[in-house]
């Protein structure tokens, strides 16, 4: 789940630092891309990519889970 009050987006370098939670704690990502609309508190998120040596998750991948309202019943 992404940790809305983590996240800093800097629209002119498309850089994207947040933090994302889950059972097992919480981890540092950072993303260059561009912000996915549906980027909020909460979101189910996916990222792929690397550890960085400082901690950060560097991510290649950024994938969000479409909400319910989606689906059709």
């Amino acid at each position: 789940m992404l940790v809305g009050n983590t996240i800093d987006w800097d629209p002119q370098r498309l850089i994207l630092r947040f933090e994302i939670a889950g059972e097992d704690g919480s981890l540092p990502v950072l993303y260059q891309g561009v912000r996915p609309d549906m980027f909020q508190d909460g979101a189910q998120t996916v990222v792929e990519g690397r550890y960085a040596s400082s901690g950060l998750f560097e991510a290649s991948t950024l994938l969000l889970k479409c909400p319910s309202k989606y689906v059709e019943d």
